[in-house]
C-alpha cells in the first residue's frame, strides 16, 4: 500500500547491489529485484559508471520483466548515451511493459573516469551539458511533431521518436548534486531534487522544489540502540587501508557532495546523527541511519514532516535487513495523521 502523509505519496526505493565480487554481482542483483518487490517498494536505482557491472538499462530491462511493480530508476549520464537514444529506450520500454522510467540524471563520472572517456569538461559545463540533454529528450518524448534543436552539445534535425510515449508514461526526473548549478538543472524540468543527509538531519534541504525532495541514506536498525549499532559494526568493520583510499579518491573528485561528507569523516565524533563508517570506506555513497526501529522510524518521520518525498535506502540482499525495514516503516506508517 502507498503511504500517504498529509495528501502527499511518498516513495520508497531500493539500491542495486554494491558488491565488487562479479561471482556475486548477479546473484545480488536478481535478489534484490526479488526481495525489493516482494516487500513492496516502489522502485529501484540502477548506478552507472565505467567499473558497473551490468549497464543500467540492462539492470532496468530485468527488472521490468521480474518484478511486479518495481519502477527502474536508471542513473543516466550524457557521457555514455546520446540523448535520442536515452528517450528511445524509454519509448521502448513504455510500449513493452506499458510502465513508465524514472530518470536520474548524473552531470558526470569521476575525473578519473572521464579521463578515460576523453571528456575534458568542466563542472559548470557538465551541467550545461546536462540541460541541452533533457532538454532534446523533453521534446522528443512530449512533442510528436519533429524535433529540431541546435545547441552547444548537441544537434538534432526532424528527429522524431517511435513509438510515441503516452502522457502517463512520460519519465520523472531526479537530479542529484548540492551545488547551484545542479538546483538549476532540477528546476529546469522539474525533476525531484536527490540530497544526502547533512550533519542535522534538516540542515539544507531546498524549500519545496517543484519536483519535490528525495533522500538517499543506509540503515541499520534492530529492537536496541546496542544491537543496532553491533550489527552495524559488524558489517563494516574498521579497514585503516580502505580509508587510504578514500583519501586517494577524493584528490581526483569534484562532486561537491561528496566532498562534503568527505568533510565530515575528517570532523569524526561531530556528527552524532549519522554514521559514515561505511562511505569511509567506499562502500556507500551516502550516510548511515544506526539506532533501534522507533528511534530510526522518528528520523524518517521528522523527514517526511519536513518536505521529503522519497527515500532511497542503501539495503543488502539480506532477508533479516529487509525485515528491519519493514519493522520500521510499520512505525513510521502507524504514525501518519488522521
Amino acid at each position: 500500500m502507498p503511504l500517504i502523509w498529509n495528501n502527499r505519496q511518498i516513495a520508497f526505493h531500493t539500491i542495486n547491489t554494491r558488491t565488487s565480487d562479479p561471482a556475486a554481482y548477479w546473484q545480488d542483483f536478481r535478489t534484490l529485484v526479488r526481495m525489493s518487490d516482494g516487500a513492496g517498494f516502489d522502485g529501484m536505482l540502477c548506478f552507472s559508471a565505467n567499473e558497473t557491472m551490468i549497464d543500467p538499462w540492462l539492470a532496468a530491462h530485468y527488472l521490468l520483466q521480474n518484478s511486479r511493480a518495481l519502477t527502474p530508476i536508471v542513473a543516466l549520464n550524457p557521457v555514455y548515451m546520446h540523448p535520442f537514444t536515452a528517450a528511445k529506450m524509454v519509448s521502448s520500454f513504455a510500449y513493452m511493459y506499458g510502465r513508465r522510467t524514472i530518470l536520474n540524471l548524473i552531470a558526470g563520472a569521476s575525473l578519473r573516469d572521464r579521463e578515460v572517456l576523453h571528456d575534458p569538461l568542466d563542472h559548470d559545463a557538465l551541467y550545461a551539458r546536462l540541460k541541452e540533454y533533457v532538454q532534446v529528450m523533453q521534446s522528443l518524448l512530449t512533442d510528436a511533431r519533429m524535433t529540431d534543436f541546435h545547441g552547444d552539445y548537441y544537434h538534432l534535425s526532424q528527429a522524431v521518436l517511435s513509438p510515441a510515449l503516452p502522457p502517463a508514461l512520460h519519465p520523472a526526473f531526479l537530479v542529484s548534486g548540492h551545488s547551484a548549478v545542479a538546483g538549476e538543472t532540477a528546476d529546469l524540468v522539474q525533476a525531484m531534487r536527490l540530497r544526502m543527509l547533512a550533519p542535522d538531519l534538516a540542515d539544507g534541504l531546498p524549500t519545496a522544489p517543484p519536483g519535490g525532495i528525495g533522500v538517499h541514506l543506509g540503515m541499520v536498525s534492530r529492537t536496541t540502540e546496542a544491537a543496532a549499532w553491533a550489527a552495524a559494526r559488524a558489517r563494516f568493520p574498521a579497514d585503516p587501508e580502505r580509508e587510504g583510499l578514500l583519501d586517494f579518491m577524493m584528490e581526483s573528485s569534484d562532486s561537491v557532495w561528496k566532498k562534503k561528507m568527505y568533510e565530515a569523516t575528517l570532523a569524526k565524533g561531530t556528527h552524532p546523527e549519522y554514521w559514515l563508517e561505511p562511505f569511509r570506506q567506499l562502500r556507500a555513497d551516502c550516510p548511515w541511519l544506526v539506532g533501534s526501529r522507533q528511534r530510526i522510524a522518528d528520523i524518517l518521520i521528522g523527514h517526511i514532516e519536513r518536505g521529503v518525498d522519497a527515500i532511497i535506502l542503501d539495503l543488502p540482499p539480506d532477508p533479516a535487513e529487509f525485515a528491519e525495514v519493514a519493522a520500521c516503516l510499520a512505525l513510521v506508517r502507524e504514525a501518519v495523521p488522521a
